[in-house]
């Protein structure tokens, strides 16, 4: 069993405390604001060589969920509060987004893993696989990619999305024929659908308002996980145990109490769940490093059966996650800059990502493991946005006005004088 699929929780699934929410209504605008650390792309040397030998680009999996893994629990310091992600789900939106990124987007490619075209179509394919390989009766992934009425592919970003799995994702909408109300409510439709209401918000009217003129296409992705442990109860009586939180107080809260294969590094755990699925664990962490650094060792070695207690979680963020400020400290930031997607639409060369945001449910219990996510991103030209339709009447001077109801003028005024920007 590969790397990736036996770290599938720790990869697809994040789990900690003290993380920082930012409304969906303003997002990208964070990208512009935080630090980049340079440093994390420059950690990433392949060769070619290195990503055609690999089924799958593992380094590209491992290093690119592993860094938004990082990057949104070093936001943990501003606010106590339980959260989990789904860098998987991020991962697979920025994958589907990479095949039309320009060719300067060159921190983007790197990340993703292929830096020339040839790559690019190698990679679509290989993660094609991967992806058919990942999805079980436990794991499901659902991936949708609406471009508007209007625009269409360019010749290779087409080529590449009739690549296996990637076929059957697109469809074209006529924009028209909604409102940003009506259209939040069919993205959240989908993503509640396909996560079994789990997730039942990805998206909000005020964001598509925002940015309604603008957007060209969405790529939208939900994964879905859910495992059966019953069989590992060592007794299904409720307890409770002393638990130290954050703020180094003790409560006490729920617990599983289960008997299975566990594997422990000084304060890392390992915990297995059949053969396919571990759940890890750094007893008292302040930062990821640690885990990031010894998943592989983790992961292979010998476990011994053990009776284990394990908090019992349901964690869900107070809102949709802007993941700008994240993808920017990864090296990211250019991402929403105009034509960083030049190579998607047939002439849109000003094509960016108007925002990334993404939501997430994580349920853990004596009984199972459920936990889903839904990652969205809408794309669009900040500088090419459709002229507005031709007016029967157009008020372009200064007047006076009269207010009437009814027969009876209710107010009277001028407007000219102090007219704003």
């Amino acid at each position: 069993m590969r790397l990736a699929q036996l770290a599938f929780l720790f990869i697809s699934f994040v789990i900690f405390s003290r993380c920082k929410t930012t409304n969906s209504s303003n997002s990208g605008t964070a990208a512009n604001k935080a630090p980049q650390k340079a440093g994390i792309i420059n950690k990433v040397n392949l060769s070619p060589n290195d990503v055609l030998n690999r089924e799958i680009n593992d380094f590209s999996l491992l290093f690119g969920n592993a860094f938004l893994a990082q990057e949104t629990l070093e936001d943990a310091a501003i606010e106590r509060k339980d959260f989990a992600v789904s860098p998987l789900s991020a991962y697979t939106v920025l994958k589907i987004g990479s095949w039309g990124a320009s060719p300067g987007q060159t921190n983007y490619l790197k990340l993703m893993g292929h830096e020339t075209e040839s790559l690019m179509k190698i990679q679509a394919t290989n993660f094609n696989n991967f992806l058919d390989n990942l999805t079980d009766d436990k794991f499901s992934v659902a991936n949708r990619f609406i471009l508007r009425e209007g625009f269409e592919f360019s010749t290779d970003y087409n080529y590449t999305m009739n690549i296996g799995r990637w076929n059957g994702i697109v469809e074209k909408m006529d924009f028209s024929k909604y409102t940003p109300e009506t259209m939040a409510t069919e993205l959240n439709t989908w993503v509640a659908e396909k996560t079994k209401d789990k997730v039942k918000k990805i998206i909000d009217k005020e964001t598509l308002q925002n940015n309604w003129t603008m957007l060209r296409s969405f790529i939208l992705n939900a994964v879905l996980f859910e495992r059966d442990h019953k069989d590992a109860q060592l007794y299904p009586a409720k307890g409770a145990i002393k638990f130290t939180g954050d703020d180094s107080e003790q409560k006490l809260i729920p617990m599983a109490f289960l008997k299975l294969p566990v594997k422990k590094i000084g304060n890392l755990y390992s915990i297995k769940f059949g053969t396919d699925t571990h759940l890890m664990i750094e007893k008292g962490a302040k930062k990821f490093e640690n885990l990031v650094t010894n998943v592989e060792k983790l992961n292979s070695g010998t476990y011994t059966s053990s009776n284990i207690a394990i908090p019992k979680m349901s964690i869900a963020p107070d809102s949709v996650i802007d993941l700008a400020p994240y993808l920017q400290r990864m090296g990211l930031g250019d991402i929403y800059a105009d034509g960083s997607l030049s190579q998607m639409l047939a002439g849109q060369e000003g094509l960016t990502y108007l925002f990334i945001l993404q939501n997430a449910k994580f349920d853990f219990d004596e009984n199972s493991i459920s936990a889903a996510a839904s990652t969205i991103a809408g794309s669009g030209t900040r500088s090419m946005a459709p002229p507005p339709p031709p007016f029967d009447h157009v008020i372009d001077a200064s007047f006076n006005f009269l207010l009437v109801h009814k027969g009876a003028i209710l107010f009277t005024g001028h407007f000219g004088n102090n007219t704003a920007e």
